[in-house]
């Protein structure tokens, strides 16, 4: 089976709660869980941190009916492995809660790009031409779990689990997004990390409302059009 795994916890030290934050009349990641709800055949996860404090993204969870896995919060790369191995995920894609605007429809690309090769990873991300918080990485469950000890030896690979992937891409067989004809738009930043962030995404979705549904070139007009009031 092929699984969405959103990653998420509350005690962000640049931005607490920000999961909770209220972008666009709603909470932030409620964005990306409805708009990763609208592939079918996939199996939603939020994966979040075992601690009480994270209790409230479960109960996202379950108002959202999507699967809720909770594990070691330091280790992400160790919460993702239980996760596989519990709902029997083949391949999964790797979303940050933080990101309103994900695309629904890449994501889908992406796994049809991994269904039609034996790939370790398909990504839109090398080289990276898509806005921050648009990103596709759909990673291989077998592949995750064969490298999970190399992963989980370095701080910096059991945070950012993909990171090996690219740091160390003559070893795996990666599939890239094809890039030619997509406009470079890596400077433009569209995940919250911080509460200037969330002040940005505030004022895209108040010029426009409808902003998760446009193109993303619309998408990417409308932020320098914002950006530079």
């Amino acid at each position: 089976m092929n699984g969405i795994i959103i990653l998420a916890r509350l005690d962000s030290t640049r931005f607490p709660n920000k999961a909770l934050t209220q972008v666009g009349g709603k909470p932030l990641i409620q964005h990306c869980i409805d708009e990763v709800k609208k592939l079918k055949g996939v199996r939603i996860i939020l994966a979040t941190s075992d601690r009480f404090l994270d209790d409230p993204l479960a109960e996202i969870a379950n108002v959202n009916q999507i699967s809720c896995f909770r594990g070691n919060l330091v280790n992400v790369a160790k919460r993702v492995l239980d996760c596989i191995i519990e709902y029997k995920i083949d391949n999964f894609a790797r979303v940050n809660g933080d990101s309103p605007l994900i695309q629904s429809k890449l994501l889908i690309r992406g796994f049809q790009m991994m269904k039609e090769g034996e790939y370790d990873l398909v990504t839109n991300l090398l080289p990276r031409r898509y806005p921050y918080g648009i990103s596709v990485e759909i990673i291989s469950g077998s592949t995750f779990k064969g490298k999970y000890s190399e992963i989980a030896s370095s701080t910096h690979y059991s945070e950012h689990i993909t990171s090996i992937f690219y740091e160390q891409a003559e070893r795996f067989n990666i599939c890239s997004f094809p890039f030619e004809d997509v406009p470079d738009h890596s400077q433009v930043h569209l995940t919250v990390d911080t509460a200037e962030d969330k002040v940005m995404m505030d004022r895209l979705f108040a010029s426009d409302p409808d902003i998760r549904d446009k193109s993303i070139e619309e998408i990417v007009r409308q932020y320098y059009k914002t950006h530079n009031q």
